[in-house]
C-alpha cells in the first residue's frame, strides 16, 4: 500500500467537506419541513467532529511533508558544502 501525498489528502478533505455541507443542508431542510424536533443537530455535530479530525490529520500530514522537505534540503546543502 502506497503513502498518500499531501495533495491527495487535501483533495480527500475537500471532497469530505463538500459532501458534509451538501448532506447537512439537505438534513436541515428536511428537518424543518417534516418534524418539529431538531434532530439534525446530532449528525451535524457527530460528522463535524469527524470532519475536524480529518482536517487535523491533513495539517499534521502537511507539517510532516514540510519538515521532510526541509530536512532533505538541509542534507543536500550540507553535501554541496562538504
Amino acid at each position: 500500500m502506497r503513502e498518500m501525498t499531501v495533495q491527495e489528502a487535501r483533495d480527500g478533505f475537500t471532497a469530505h467537506a463538500t459532501l458534509y455541507v451538501l448532506v447537512m443542508a439537505a438534513l436541515i431542510i428536511l428537518n424543518f419541513f417534516l418534524t418539529g424536533v431538531w434532530w439534525f443537530v446530532i449528525p451535524l455535530v457527530g460528522w463535524g467532529i469527524v470532519l475536524a479530525g480529518h482536517y487535523l490529520y491533513l495539517r499534521v500530514a502537511k507539517a510532516d511533508a514540510t519538515q521532510q522537505a526541509w530536512t532533505e534540503q538541509q542534507a543536500t546543502t550540507a553535501r554541496r558544502v562538504a
